[in-house]
């Protein structure tokens, strides 16, 4: 409570003292404008042209990937993250155990979790892989080669992977408590879920695999445009 009280009178006094405040979820800046009429909203999303620029290695990778872990056949869902209890990845696998379709889980990640959550997956009968920690081309191959992605998180600031998923064309589940579900439409490029509910997840990641999937950017915006609202907000 003591800790409440100091946040709240030093951040009175600091925002007294500045022009403006750039925070990536849509929600807090929301806050801030109607308690300080102050807060510009600018997500954690990359130039979309540092990745297109490799499209063709991540597509040849994808191939790759697709054929070693026979992902024709299946609907595929897709986390990436560490391996930590705040990533809730037991939710997934637990709204996993309930789908009536073919589907295989990938998990890309390392962490102190993993072996714990290798045997629960093998314990609920989980068609999972764990692929390990990747970056660069290997990692946005395997947005390229599945049908979802899902970010369980019961506590996420934002969650950059959401933006990468998108960027790369997968349609998104991703927890209400994750500042990127500001860049989700229900509906259009995936659905928000209640991280506390696997019931929903799997409502969810069933609506989410009837999305048209493709290869292009599901982004709401490009990275040029929210950099120019952001400079315009700035300034108001």
């Amino acid at each position: 409570l003591e800790f409440r009280r100091v946040l709240f009178r030093s951040r009175r006094i600091c925002l007294q003292y500045l022009k403006n405040i750039i925070v990536s979820d849509l929600r807090a800046a929301n806050w801030y404008r109607q308690q300080y009429n102050k807060g510009v909203w600018l997500p954690l999303v990359q130039d979309e042209k540092r990745i297109f620029k490799d499209i063709e290695k991540i597509e040849k990778k994808s191939d790759e990937y697709r054929k070693k872990w026979n992902l024709t056949k299946t609907n595929n869902i897709l986390f990436v993250g560490r391996l930590i209890e705040e990533k809730n990845l037991p939710v997934l696998f637990e709204a996993c155990s309930h789908l009536k379709i073919p589907y295989k889980v990938i998990v890309v990640g390392e962490g102190k979790c993993r072996d714990h959550w290798e045997k629960l997956g093998k314990e609920l009968k989980i068609p999972v892989e764990f692929v390990g920690q990747m970056n660069g081309i290997d990692l946005f191959a395997w947005y390229y080669s599945v049908d979802v992605f899902v970010l369980p998180s019961k506590i996420e600031a934002f969650g950059a992977v959401t933006n990468e998923a998108l960027l790369l064309g997968c349609n998104c589940c991703v927890s209400e408590k994750a500042g990127s579900a500001c860049l989700i439409e229900n509906g259009t490029n995936g659905y928000v879920f209640n991280p506390d509910d696997p019931k929903d997840l799997v409502t969810k990641l069933m609506l989410a695999f009837q999305l048209k999937r493709g290869h292009s950017s599901k982004m709401n915006c490009s990275f040029a445009e929210y950099m120019s609202k952001a400079f315009k907000l700035s300034l108001s």
